[in-house]
């Protein structure tokens, strides 16, 4: 996938993992205040943003501007989240959709556009963007529904988020391992 070429593959491993960690706490644990909810979302994106930076000045995103632009966003976004956690629930909600758009909107079009993406890694960094572009927007088209709602969906998002984002890494493998394949037979 994209995400995990540009990160790093241990990186993209942490954020996945952190990423369905949280979702699992979130659908176990609904009752948490969203407040405590929108720190620790805030504190997440803003290690995303700083990733993503960090991957921009690597040269591991498909341009360098675009990785530094994309982080810089994520970091603003989380700042807010942090500095205006008592934000009503909508703009809160309008934060973190606009958030979901414009990252998925980038993990789609790096899926496509960089220039090492195999098959099954642009399959899966579309299918990464398409499901954070469909979050942001329900976020967005119905911010009214309820905390708990919006819990349950940033649980379930996280978790499907994560869960992409490591099984991604095992195509990623595998590619490597038939790149090795590929470099003649073994001596035994």
């Amino acid at each position: 996938m994209a995400e995990s070429d540009r990160m790093g593959a241990g990186m993209s491993a942490l954020t996945g993992l952190v990423a369905i960690a949280l979702g699992i706490l979130l659908l176990a644990m609904p009752g948490a205040t969203l407040k405590t909810v929108i720190y620790l979302f805030g504190i997440m994106v803003i290690v995303y943003g700083l990733a993503r930076i960090v991957a921009g000045l690597r040269g591991r995103m498909e341009s360098k501007s675009a990785g530094v632009a994309g982080g810089i966003l994520a970091i603003i976004a989380g700042v807010a989240i942090l500095a205006w956690p008592e934000m009503t629930a909508a703009t809160m909600i309008w934060i973190i959709g606009g958030w979901a758009i414009a990252s998925g909107a980038m993990d789609f079009v790096g899926a496509f556009t960089a220039k090492e993406q195999g098959g099954a890694r642009r399959v899966w960094g579309a299918v990464s963007g398409v499901v954070s572009v469909v979050f942001g927007v329900l976020l967005i088209v119905w911010p009214g529904k309820g905390g708990l709602a919006l819990l349950w969906l940033i649980g379930i998002y996280l978790i499907v988020l994560g869960f992409i984002r490591v099984v991604s890494l095992f195509g990623r493998a595998g590619a490597s391992l038939e790149r090795a394949g590929s470099q003649g037979p073994h001596p035994f």
